[in-house]
């Protein structure tokens, strides 16, 4: 779990670096639900890790409101 999307984002830069291949490039995941925004790569062993921010309801209320008023 990380603290905010841009961690995400380091965690994502950072693996591929190490080697790790791209399973889905860092970007917000709507088919789970507002605010979850993850990226997800495979190690050189071939194993998936996933790392994700989740805002919290407040959060997607307020996003929800201030967009609906534009």
């Amino acid at each position: 779990m990380a603290e905010n999307e841009n961690k995400v984002d380091e965690f994502y830069k950072a693996a591929m670096s190490a080697g790790a291949r791209d399973n889905i490039s860092p970007r917000a995941r709507l088919e789970y639900y507002p605010g979850y925004y993850a990226a997800d790569v495979f190690d050189p062993d071939g194993y998936s890790f996933e790392v994700v921010h989740k805002a919290s309801e407040w959060a997607i209320e307020n996003l929800l409101k201030f967009t609906n008023n534009i």
